[in-house]
């Protein structure tokens, strides 16, 4: 718990260099650039966060018989594709 809040200090200063009043994850990967470990898992974390909320999205905008299929070779961008099964099925 302590490097925590110590790395919070160390990118608080970060920002406060940059002359911003508020924290963003630039400043915090800037003070952990040579653990990239961490830096990786802080990647990982970030990308699977952009694909949750794209597909929430996307299930929020499409209808009940479409689905959402993620392109990976696009990264994190879907594509909306109707389902070719009919699922979900449809209550009698």
């Amino acid at each position: 718990m302590r490097a925590c809040a110590t790395q919070t200090v160390d990118a608080t200063q970060v920002t406060q260099r940059r002359g911003s009043r508020f924290m963003n994850i630039d400043d915090v990967m800037f003070t952990l650039r040579h653990d990239e470990t961490t830096i990786s898992r802080i990647i990982d974390f970030l990308s699977w966060k952009e694909v949750r909320r794209n597909l929430k999205q996307a299930s929020n905008n499409t209808a009940d018989d479409t689905e959402v299929v993620a392109d990976e070779e696009e990264g994190a961008r879907f594509e909306i594709q109707p389902c070719a099964d009919g699922f979900p099925p449809q209550e009698n």
